[in-house]
């Protein structure tokens, strides 16, 4: 199935929990042979974003609301 992103951008925070962990590993699989970065949201800058059809972000309003302060028109899932 072809996947209608072509660059998928996965913000999450730093957490160290086994069930964020968890989250974070089904998401990748969910993402399987679609190309994507993760970063952690302590380190996400604008150039991050340049040429990202979807944003996810794992974690906590917090990191939704920082991921999304750099978007205009790109999508966004939290």
């Amino acid at each position: 199935m072809e996947s209608k992103f072509s660059k998928v951008l996965l913000v999450h925070n730093n957490r160290k929990t086994s069930k964020h962990e968890k989250c974070i590993e089904n998401i990748k699989k969910i993402l399987f042979g679609i190309n994507f970065e993760i970063i952690d949201v302590e380190n996400i800058e604008k150039n991050h974003f340049g040429n990202v059809d979807l944003v996810i972000t794992a974690g906590g309003d917090g990191t939704f609301i920082k991921a999304a302060s750099f978007l205009n028109d790109t999508l966004i899932l939290g």
